[in-house]
């Protein structure tokens, strides 16, 4: 999703609809619909890409303060965001298809499990998540 709003100046408020494509398995652990608390945001695949799409570092546990993850402009987004199982996706790879207020369609893929280019970059990344 990162990617999408840089390379082609998405913003949140350009997102007509979101669908999210994450392996069947992801379902059963990580798509509370209507989180409540901070621990259930961390699992709610629909809050954590409202968040990321309004720029929030959810590798950080911070981002996970009640207080954040209830605003209403992440409940709005995630509104708008649809997630769906697919057995054909493994383990850390998902896919985003964003259907824009302009009519253009725009899809991104990532694999979590696939190590960052940039050792120093994803070094980085790991020690703030488990700090």
């Amino acid at each position: 999703m990162l990617v999408l709003m840089r390379e082609h100046a998405v913003t949140p408020a350009a997102i007509e609809r979101m669908e999210l494509r994450v392996p069947h398995s992801s379902l059963g652990v990580c798509n509370i619909a209507d989180p409540v608390t901070s621990l259930e945001a961390k699992f709610s695949l629909k809050n954590v890409a409202a968040m990321t799409l309004l720029g929030d570092a959810t590798g950080d546990i911070n981002a996970y303060a009640v207080e954040r993850v209830l605003r209403p402009e992440v409940k709005q987004i995630a509104a708008r965001i649809t997630v769906v199982g697919r057995d054909d996706l493994d383990g850390g790879e998902a896919v985003a298809i964003a259907t824009l207020t302009d009519g253009r369609t725009l899809t991104e893929t990532y694999d979590s499990y696939t190590a960052k280019v940039d050792l120093a970059a994803q070094r980085v990344t790991l020690s703030r998540k488990f700090r």
